[in-house]
């Protein structure tokens, strides 16, 4: 709490958002621009590259590739080359959890819709080491205020393609933002589909693929998502598939039992809850049955609130988020044995 603090305090200084200030603070593990981290032996100097799948190669000080950091030799400092060995070890280390951070707040910033100028944009993620790597992995848009009027993708060249293989030149003094499937055409959506297929690009996450979720009128003011409440599951095979999407078990209350698995969208200060029938602990693998999902603020007096009344209404949440969280439900909903009208009485509630 302290630490977040002193980021906000930072960040109003500066004049930034809490997100604005994250993208100006990644660090890269140690790589610099030319995606290279020198490992220093003294009197030689060998190479580490970063590859585009993040693997790391490395050479020698005349070019040559290395399976892995050799023995220093009879000239070498051996002094140097145990700190080198271990400036790889840290590099690689720092490395995946770089990439996976970054990745979950991509993800985020997709869900709530997030937006940066294109200069922003060009200097903060594409030109960075790590997470330009990752903006090749995803589809853009620019966006002129209301809608997504442009699609395109980085390449490892530094140029820009849109889907159908074209060039893509940015405009200056535009706004971007994460393409979705419900910000643009189902035949944009089949043609980037298609497009990373075909050019075997392994996307970050799903961007396309899901329908859209549009919320009903009438549930505009509704405190819950409860399309797929009494369908039922295993306890385990819940636990496996919330944590694939993102969530992580919510906190225990009376008796050791929680009811909750959560995913924390920091930069909104917004935070998942899907509820379900509950489990003990230690966990059984128990039938459970889907209550529903809401949105909960993070911080303040809101943060207490119980499921019965929670803080966001539905038509307030982002429609990318609310379309991201009916498919998650949607999805562990398939997994399950299906509705049950007794569900109550067959899960002990």
């Amino acid at each position: 709490e302290e630490a977040e603090k002193y980021v906000k305090v930072v960040a109003e200084r500066k004049g930034w958002t809490i997100d604005e200030l994250a993208d100006r603070t990644v660090p890269a593990a140690g790589f610099e621009d030319d995606l290279t981290l020198d490992l220093d032996y003294g009197p030689r100097k060998l190479v580490a590259h970063l590859r585009p799948d993040f693997s790391i190669e490395l050479k020698d000080e005349n070019g040559k590739p290395l399976k892995s950091l050799p023995e220093p030799r009879k000239d070498d400092d051996p002094e140097k080359a145990k700190a080198a060995k271990k400036t790889l070890s840290t590099a690689k280390s720092d490395l995946k959890k770089l990439v996976a951070q970054q990745t979950t707040r991509l993800y985020e910033a997709m869900c709530t819709e997030r937006d940066w100028t294109s200069g922003d944009w060009q200097t903060y993620l594409l030109r960075h080491p790590v997470v330009g790597r990752l903006c090749q992995r995803l589809v853009w848009g620019v966006h002129d205020g209301t809608r997504i009027v442009k699609t395109f993708r980085p390449l490892d060249d530094g140029t820009l393609t849109d889907e159908n293989d074209e060039q893509f030149v940015m405009p200056a003094d535009v706004r971007l933002r994460l393409a979705h499937g419900s910000l643009v055409s189902p035949e944009s959506s089949a043609a980037w589909t298609r497009h990373l297929a075909d050019y075997e690009v392994q996307p970050l996450f799903g961007q396309f693929g899901r329908p859209a979720y549009v919320l009903p009128a009438d549930k505009q003011d509704a405190a819950a998502l409860t399309d797929f409440e009494g369908h039922l599951i295993e306890a385990f095979k819940l636990r496996g598939l919330a944590t694939r999407l993102g969530y992580t078990r919510g906190p225990a209350q009376d008796g050791g039992w929680f009811y909750e698995y959560e995913k924390t969208l920091a930069g909104m200060g917004l935070k998942v809850v899907l509820r379900f029938s509950g489990n003990g602990m230690p966990e059984e693998n128990r039938t459970v049955a889907l209550m529903g999902l809401h949105f909960m603020p993070t911080g303040g007096e809101a943060a207490g609130m119980s499921f019965d009344r929670p803080g966001v209404p539905l038509g307030e949440a982002p429609g990318v988020l609310l379309s991201e969280c009916y498919h998650d439900l949607a999805t562990i909903a398939a997994a399950g044995s299906g509705y049950d009208a007794d569900w109550q009485k067959t899960v002990g509630v």
